[in-house]
């Protein structure tokens, strides 16, 4: 297929690459020159021309940041420009195209914010775009990668793609698209895509959470008791149940990373505002990270 890749920072680009490798055609779009500067000299396309991007394109990865704002809530306004840009770019080539956010968003965003923006350009969803809300689950290895080295976590190895639609249409092309990977995908509609990315980066963190807590509390019960509890083996132990699996198994610091320092904040405030209801196991997580972090650093 041809693929445009629109943001092409640390997950666009890993995308982009790793589309490169099933032999699809890939055009890397950013704003500026300096995400594609590697890339360029690795011999890949690119450009900072949405219209070329989109021309050359028959399905698009948007992958364009949700900071935190300041109430604690994704800001949404790279989205929505974004989405508004696509729009009357897809205006003028005046074709069928599919559009795939990436970008980490609560539920009721990609509808609520991604797709009325493409719209505003006098198109109208499923009948001149689709869209799918696609969720990325990377695993970050290093603060510091080479091009190289950036991508060697693939969707192999996260174990499942996500593929939440508007229609059938556009989920069965993004569907095809990953179809030589051999991964398992699972299909639904976009809520539930979205809603699944917002409680996988909030679980996984309270696992942490709770093996640095539990950890930090044995250690001194050790002290205090005259106690002789292999902490390190007893933990090990606990993750050899193939139900617990491996991850949360290394204690000591914070959690940290792009996604996780933001996304449980995010998606507890979100619940509170949908609800009236507070998640107390998420704002837990994020008490005792933030204990941590001061205790003991944080892991990147």
């Amino acid at each position: 297929m041809k693929v445009s890749i629109i943001g092409s920072g640390q997950v666009g680009s890993r995308m982009g690459l790793q589309l490169k490798r099933l032999d699809h055609e890939v055009i890397f779009y950013d704003v500026i020159e300096k995400p594609l500067v590697e890339l360029r000299k690795n011999g890949y396309r690119c450009t900072t021309d949405l219209n070329e991007a989109i021309a050359a394109s028959e399905v698009s990865i948007i992958a364009v940041p949700t900071p935190l704002g300041k109430d604690g809530r994704f800001d949404l306004s790279f989205v929505s420009a974004a989405g508004k840009e696509l729009g009357r770019a897809l205006k003028k080539k005046g074709m069928w195209h599919v559009f795939v956010l990436k970008s980490t968003v609560t539920p009721g965003s990609t509808h609520g914010t991604f797709s009325p923006a493409i719209a505003s350009a006098g198109l109208t969803e499923g009948k001149d775009f689709g869209v799918v809300y696609n969720p990325e689950f990377l695993t970050v290895i290093s603060g510091t990668w080479s091009v190289d080295k950036k991508f060697d976590i693939t969707p192999e190895k996260e174990g499942r793609i996500v593929i939440g639609s508007g229609d059938s249409k556009s989920g069965d092309i993004v569907e095809g698209m990953y179809k030589s990977l051999g991964v398992p995908v699972y299909r639904t509609n976009v809520e539930t895509a979205e809603a699944t990315k917002m409680i996988a980066n909030s679980r996984l963190p309270l696992v942490i959470s709770f093996t640095n807590e539990v950890t930090e509390l044995l250690k001194e019960a050790n002290a205090k008791q005259g106690l002789a509890i292999d902490v390190e083996q007893a933990i090990k132990l606990v993750h050899a149940d193939p139900r617990i699996g491996h991850y949360g198994s290394v204690y000591g610091k914070a959690y940290g990373g792009p996604c996780f320092k933001k996304d449980p904040n995010a998606f507890a405030g979100w619940l509170a505002d949908s609800t009236g209801r507070k998640s107390k196991l998420i704002e837990s997580t994020i008490e005792v990270n933030a204990d941590m972090a001061k205790r003991s650093g944080v892991r990147e």
